[in-house]
């Protein structure tokens, strides 16, 4: 009798859940594609160490920490500024182009920026 009565308790909390879901006024969930990203965004710009502004062409070379997370503002000549964000979870100290970095679409223009990676403030190197 104990093992039936669990049994009921458990089914009648289940239905409870499924009806508090299948509400009529609840949005059905949405694709991907549609879902409104910008809040995500701004809650990852929260942890943003620093902002560095590059201008292709005028930029020759970044300098950052490892693991900092920076957020990078493209600003093209005559064009919209765009941007981007990264970790910097590099295990070497050695430089790369920032191109490497960055969106396919953003990357032609940053080859010749280089991206020169200090070590952390915790690490001993």
């Amino acid at each position: 009798m104990k093992r039936l009565s669990v049994i009921f308790a458990s089914l009648l909390v289940s239905l409870c859940s499924v009806g508090a879901w299948a509400r009529p006024d609840h949005e059905p969930p949405k694709r991907h594609a549609e879902r409104d990203t910008s809040a995500i965004a701004e809650n990852f710009r929260i942890g943003v160490d620093r902002t560095i502004t590059v201008e292709p062409g005028a930029t020759r070379w970044v300098n950052v920490r490892r693991a900092e997370v920076i957020r990078f503002v493209v600003k093209p000549a005559g064009g919209t500024p765009d941007e981007f964000i990264r970790r910097m979870d590099v295990l070497s100290n050695q430089p790369y182009p920032l191109s490497k970095l960055a969106p396919e679409g953003l990357a032609s223009g940053l080859a010749n920026v280089m991206v020169y990676v200090a070590p952390d403030r915790l690490s001993r190197r």
